[in-house]
């Protein structure tokens, strides 16, 4: 039995572009789903009106939300996930190790020798992986699968092992 553990995440907090770049969708979205909601439900006589002023507070509304979400300084900026990867003779175990409000989410994963149905790439800048699942890509993209980072020294022996246990077509 063979024991890996990393880490997954953003070592990197969002640079100032980034920031910017989130208000600027926040706002854009607040306000167009504010504006919309008063052109499909207005609250004056005439249907489809809607006052300058109305839509000088939405704007000066969406961009106040957009600026105080993106730039108000966070607890945490970066999402860091200990991930421990237990591979033996017959599976290949999972187990991230977070103690979070979602702890729920993040249950041990078990693939099993033979039933290995689909092998894919994770593109990511901060750490490109391989996924691996006994679903189809959907299924283990909606119900979870074994992340198995490139980083690690036994990558390619990694990938090889899983390979060789796919599951008869």
């Amino acid at each position: 039995m063979e024991a890996y553990t990393y880490r997954i995440g953003n070592p990197n907090p969002p640079t100032l572009r980034q920031k910017t770049f989130m208000a600027v969708a926040l706002a854009t979205v607040c306000f167009f789903l504010r504006f919309g909601w008063i052109l499909a439900f207005p609250n004056t006589p005439e249907k489809g009106y809607v006052p300058l002023s109305n839509t000088f507070e939405i704007g000066i509304w969406a961009v106040s939300f957009g600026a105080l979400m993106a730039f108000l300084p966070r607890r945490r900026t970066d999402f860091n996930l200990e991930y421990r990867l237990v591979i033996d003779e017959d599976t290949i175990t999972g187990v991230a190790i977070y103690s979070g409000w979602m702890k729920w989410l993040f249950r041990p994963r078990t693939i099993h020798r033979g039933r290995v149905r689909t092998i894919f790439e994770i593109r990511s800048p901060y750490s490109p992986a391989i996924g691996i699942s006994e679903r189809t890509r959907f299924g283990a993209r909606m119900l979870g699968f074994i992340c198995i980072p490139e980083s690690l020294p036994q990558f390619d022996e990694i990938r090889r092992l899983a390979e060789s246990w796919r599951a008869p077509q």
